[in-house]
């Protein structure tokens, strides 16, 4: 179960002979059990924040008591996408920079990149903690997908890569011939830089 699952759950027991005089509960499974003031067949649960073993007590008449097999109920802790570090601004074209995420809590399932903050976004079927992009040439968004066990995904804060177009030189106009003497204005013109 996910830490944040407040919904009733129910253990059943079966195979037993005897009556339940009791129900235990225990968080290593093989001390520490403390009752649980319940005596019929199967034991409601909720609201659980940590893995926890759960056994019946049963006994038949005046033989002495004996106890169920235990069950143990796993609980992951929430997900936690976590922070995106590496975001920058690179040159169009022949490029390479690295992202890494960090302070997250879960098992990464995917890279996702988008042409937008917003999305849609599509999946890179990465799943390191960092991702070396190369030779982009247009602004992309990335975040990450984390889960935590049985918990809903959640997603890092969202990275960015902005592309600056590839400088260019560009052509200067207004060549021409001129005299010695001639001390009038004239004018070079530049154009097709960038």
């Amino acid at each position: 179960l996910c830490a944040s699952d407040d919904a009733d759950k129910t253990l059943m027991l079966s195979g037993n002979t005897g009556d339940v005089i009791r129900w235990e509960r225990s968080l290593t499974g093989s001390d520490q059990w403390v009752g649980i003031d319940e005596t019929g067949s199967s034991l409601t649960y909720s609201d659980l924040q940590e893995t926890t073993y759960f056994r019946a007590i049963v006994q038949s008449g005046v033989c002495g008591e004996a106890a169920s097999s235990s069950a143990k109920v796993t609980i992951d802790v929430l997900s936690e996408g976590g922070t995106l570090s590496g975001s920058t601004e690179v040159c169009s074209g022949v490029n390479s920079t690295t992202l890494s995420l960090s302070d997250y809590t879960g098992t990464i399932q995917d890279w996702e990149s988008s042409s937008s903050a917003s999305g849609p976004w599509t999946g890179l079927g990465e799943t390191s903690t960092t991702l070396t992009l190369t030779n982009l040439t247009s602004n992309t968004y990335y975040r990450v997908s984390v889960q935590s066990g049985v918990c809903a995904v959640s997603y890092s804060t969202v990275g960015s890569i902005t592309i600056s177009p590839a400088t260019v030189g560009g052509s200067v106009s207004g060549t021409t011939t001129l005299c010695a003497s001639d001390d009038a204005d004239k004018t070079l013109m530049l154009s097709g830089n960038t």
